[in-house]
């Protein structure tokens, strides 16, 4: 399954399971797409069910090379 859709359904889940308001879902997408943009930049394409420990280190690194915001890595 495409890393979109399972992101929606994620999101989905969320909003049905937790209740959590739209500003919340609406800043988990936006950090989620970011984040499956960089699994699949480049050559890797690499899917989201492929996502082990040191591929999430390697982002929170990119994360910080680039600046973002403290929210977005935590």
């Amino acid at each position: 399954m495409p890393n979109q859709s399972l992101v929606s359904r994620f999101l989905d889940s969320l909003w049905l399971e937790k209740a959590l308001s739209e500003s919340t879902l609406s800043a988990y997408q936006s950090d989620l797409k970011q984040y499956t943009a960089w699994l699949v930049a480049g050559d890797s394409q690499m899917q989201i069910t492929e996502v082990e420990e040191q591929h999430v280190q390697a982002y929170l690194a990119h994360c910080d090379d680039k600046s973002y915001s403290s929210r977005t890595n935590a």
